[in-house]
């Protein structure tokens, strides 16, 4: 049996659906109404991985899917909040996430000044300067691509029955794809936006085209992984969850329950459709082919949280404690079942503040 998971972070579905065709192709199918459980890594992981719900940081003990996979099972991590500390290592033969990169001035920088505030972006505007003049020149924010597919090559050539996860950073911000004329700028630039620092319409779509050719570039790394799929080999393709890209004047995956960042792509090779809605907690119940933990293999229903508060939605609405609204447009409706639904539905909130400082700040969550 071989069998592999591919993550993408901060993929947005109708990103993948423009931008990704080589992807898009391959697949043998690709699912309409897959939903995360949350706008940020930390409440989307325990789902795909664990197939339960965020009620921690990290993955809750005894929950692993590599638990119940036969074979040799390896996990590539490029997000420092899919670490060992946080226990996403549970179950692989082999797991490798980005190390500590010790105290340096801008980990100091990231730990104490708060996303936002009139120090931070002089703080962002320094490093940026310190990063133009360094001798060291431009470096990758993030383990590029390229170098999570050779980890997949050398696990494959040997051994012969696996399950690999691969987890891919391309495209969380700061945006920089290869395309670009001068990626250290191009990443200065789209750390300005996140940072509130400009509010040029100019910058904004100069910042959305390097997202999309963050994805554009994704894409093609993803053909020398695809190239090396066998017919029988099984697959499963998601996104931890979406990217605001200046809606609502919002950016990145801040906690809200928008659709730009709940409705994710996800599709399969060799493994059975889900039903007309989906959850990533349903992931490893579709590896599996039966139920694992929290997941379903048809359900009716969705659930997601923003760290504090829970919804539900059926893929047309979705219910919040603020009332029932249009998932689409955002207008007022009436759902009493779904309503229901929600506020039923067993709200612990989820404990992303639990996650290390510099991990956090690292990844724009503060």
């Amino acid at each position: 049996m071989q069998v592999i998971l591919v993550t993408v972070d901060s993929l947005r579905y109708d990103a993948f659906q423009e931008n990704m065709p080589l992807t898009r192709d391959t697949l043998e199918w690709n699912h309409d109404l897959a939903f995360s459980t949350g706008p940020n890594t930390g409440e989307a992981f325990p789902a795909i991985l664990g197939g339960v719900y965020p009620r921690q940081i990290g993955l809750p003990t005894g929950t692993s899917l590599a638990l119940q996979m036969g074979g040799y099972t390896a996990g590539v991590s490029t997000n420092h909040l899919l670490a060992t500390k946080y226990g996403y290592n549970e179950g692989f033969d082999t797991f490798s996430s980005p190390a500590d990169e010790g105290d340096s001035l801008k980990d100091w920088a990231t730990t104490h000044l708060s996303q936002g505030t009139f120090l931070y972006k002089i703080g962002a505007k320094a490093w940026s300067l310190f990063e133009r003049v360094s001798p060291h020149g431009y470096t990758p924010s993030f383990r590029p691509a390229a170098d999570v597919i050779a980890d997949f090559e050398t696990i494959r050539a040997e051994q012969d029955d696996w399950f690999i996860w691969l987890h891919f950073m391309e495209p969380h911000h700061p945006y920089e794809p290869p395309t670009a004329e001068d990626r250290l700028y191009a990443r200065q630039l789209s750390r300005s936006v996140i940072a509130g620092s400009s509010s040029d319409p100019n910058v904004y779509r100069q910042v959305r085209s390097y997202y999309r050719q963050e994805v554009e570039a994704l894409d093609r790394a993803l053909e020398s992984l695809w190239e090396q799929v066998s017919d029988d080999t099984r697959v499963l393709f998601c996104a931890d969850h979406g990217e605001l890209l200046g809606e609502d004047g919002k950016w990145g995956h801040p906690g809200c329950f928008k659709p730009e960042l709940l409705h994710v792509p996800l599709g399969g090779i060799n493994i059975q459709e889900p039903g007309n809605l989906v959850s990533l907690v349903d992931v490893p119940s579709l590896l599996l082919g039966s139920e694992h933990n929290q997941g379903e293999l048809v359900r009716e229903v969705a659930f997601a949280t923003d760290g504090r508060e829970w919804a539900a939605t059926d893929g047309e609405e979705i219910a919040t404690p603020e009332g029932v609204f249009d998932l689409w447009d955002g207008s007022k409706t009436e759902n009493p079942r779904l309503k229901r639904a929600q506020s039923s539905f067993d709200a612990k909130t989820s404990a992303l503040e639990e996650a290390d400082t510099d991990d956090l700040e690292q990844l724009g969550y503060l």
